[in-house]
């Protein structure tokens, strides 16, 4: 008999994750998606840029040969970069529709307010409608 334990080969702790670290690449492209269906608000080029990020930092991981999913990485990436395109080119549409129309919105709001019914309601987004037509 000896004095050796039976696992005196093995560390006492884990040596670290077994497989590909692939989260962040899928995480990257699954916010790039979100965020392109949300763009029409602000949170979609938010989501967009999350996605960027996080694509770069999975593509590192890939050259470093800690993940494996360098496509889904390129996905999140171009789905994000979609995404901010996307709500950039519709807020960049609100803002100069708002800007060519203040008065005319401002003229809504305040028939609006004075309207008491659905019908004096529907009279002033008809007014609304001829205001912009003209």
């Amino acid at each position: 008999m000896t004095d050796v334990p039976a696992d005196s080969g093995r560390p006492a702790w884990p040596t670290g994750p077994s497989g590909p670290r692939n989260g962040m690449g899928t995480t990257a492209l699954v916010l790039g998606i979100i965020g392109f269906f949300l763009a029409f608000v602000v949170i979609g080029g938010i989501l967009g840029i999350a996605a960027v990020v996080l694509g770069i930092v999975a593509l590192g991981r890939v050259r470093r040969g800690e993940a494996n999913n360098r496509g889904v990485a390129i996905g999140g990436i171009v789905a994000g970069a979609l995404a901010i395109v996307l709500a950039g080119v519709i807020i960049a549409a609100g803002a100069a529709f708002w800007s060519e129309n203040k008065d005319e919105i401002n003229d809504l709001g305040d028939c609006l307010d004075r309207a008491r019914s659905q019908e004096a309601e529907d009279r002033c987004e008809d007014q609304f409608r001829e205001q912009l037509e003209n």
